[in-house]
């Protein structure tokens, strides 16, 4: 009678339970399209608040929007990086700062404020 081998049991994989579905990239997206659209809309308030005083003071009146304010900062940021990369010379770099520098050493060292400069409106009676 012929022997036959039996091979032992392979071990079987433990079972793992799934993640769940990674939903992130959704919910980022979301959050994009959000700061998207209120950035539109507060360039649109500011569009026409600008138009409004553009043309004189004709047409529906504007109020400036207060989101505007959040725009200014990292303007003038990405405009310091530009002005920096174009200056890679130092010597350029000193000149420029030494420029500003004089520009606002009478602002900072005068008693009076830079706005008494400028002739003020006679006194009202």
């Amino acid at each position: 009678m012929p022997v036959i081998s039996t091979a032992p049991p392979t071990p079987r994989k433990k079972l793992l339970k799934r993640a769940a579905p990674d939903r992130s990239q959704l919910l980022r997206h979301g959050f994009q399209l959000a700061f998207l659209a209120l950035n539109v809309w507060i360039a649109t308030e500011f569009y026409l608040f600008v138009r409004y005083y553009e043309r004189g003071g004709a047409g529906p009146h504007v109020g400036r929007p207060p989101g505007v304010e959040g725009w200014l900062p990292i303007a003038s940021l990405m405009n310091l990086k530009v002005l920096l990369g174009m200056y890679q010379d130092d010597t350029r770099l000193k000149q420029l700062a030494a420029g500003i520098s004089l520009v606002q050493a009478p602002c900072s060292c005068s008693p009076t404020r830079p706005t008494s400069w400028f002739p003020s409106a006679p006194p009202a009676s």
